[in-house]
């Protein structure tokens, strides 16, 4: 009894634990992606991806992990996974816009990249996680986007 009594109390911590991040009474995030450029930070080319966040939670929602990927005629072209917690302010449209290096181009793909105004149809996808696990209900909170249009290079 005393085993049954303790595997009920330690699955009902665990259950209450996995739910104690998101605000009570917290809605669902929603995702806007703007654009994508070709820019260059620090010496790398890479992509800007302008997106906007906003939900009508009665607190901010916490996000465990953004992550951002760019391809370029099917194929992945740079990602960028950020593991920093941000809070997200709510009834206010927050505004992003985060550097994605061209980590998974190499050679003349890369070299092109640098090319002033350059025009390529591409697709971005933005994900945030309020919650990586699949099995706690604070998952279910975590929102996708896909963008698909047209990068332009800026004069650099």
């Amino acid at each position: 009894m005393k085993k049954l009594l303790f595997t009920f109390i330690f699955a009902l911590c665990s259950c209450l634990q996995g739910c104690t991040s998101i605000p009570e009474g917290a809605r669902k995030m929603t995702l806007n992606i703007h654009g994508i450029t070709i820019e260059k930070k620090d010496g790398d080319i890479g992509f800007l991806v302008d997106y906007s966040v906003s939900h009508a939670s009665p607190q901010a929602m916490p996000v465990d992990e953004t992550i951002i990927t760019v391809s370029i005629n099917g194929k992945l072209a740079g990602e960028n996974r950020m593991t920093d917690d941000i809070m997200v302010e709510s009834h206010k449209d927050v505004n992003f816009k985060t550097f994605v290096p061209a980590n998974h181009l190499k050679g003349l793909s890369l070299a092109s990249l640098n090319t002033p105004m350059l025009k390529i149809p591409a697709e971005a996808e933005v994900s945030l996680i309020v919650d990586g696990s699949d099995s706690n209900m604070a998952s279910s909170f975590n929102v996708k986007k896909k963008y698909q249009g047209i990068i332009n290079a800026t004069a650099n």
